[in-house]
């Protein structure tokens, strides 16, 4: 499930997560990390969304943390926004890699 936004007159650039391997299934618990990166003008957003709980035919969600990063590159964003999840407490081994992969994918946009 998509937890990330991108605020109205954004471009979405790149969306990417990482989790535990079937943690949506039935009576597994899930960890996720969410990530979504837009641009609108010559300003970048970075949305991350960690969240966890446990499936038991839906998700049953315990808990969230969320962090924002501007900026006016895809780097520059993404920095912020880790820099932000790490001061708020974020999982950083699933924080970064799904921070890796959107901004590989928005830099090829």
């Amino acid at each position: 499930m998509r937890t990330t936004s991108i605020p109205r007159g954004h471009t979405e650039l790149a969306f990417a997560y990482a989790g535990t391997p079937y943690g949506h299934v039935p009576g597994h618990h899930y960890h996720d990390v969410d990530v979504s990166i837009s641009r609108r003008g010559n300003a970048y957003r970075v949305h991350v969304c960690e969240t966890w709980g446990d499936a038991q035919g839906y998700d049953r969600e315990a808990g969230r943390l969320e962090a924002f990063g501007y900026g006016t590159s895809v780097e520059q964003a993404v920095d912020c926004a880790e820099r932000k999840g790490i001061t708020i407490g974020i999982d950083c081994q699933l924080a970064a890699r799904a921070l890796a992969l959107a901004a590989d994918k928005a830099i090829q946009e």
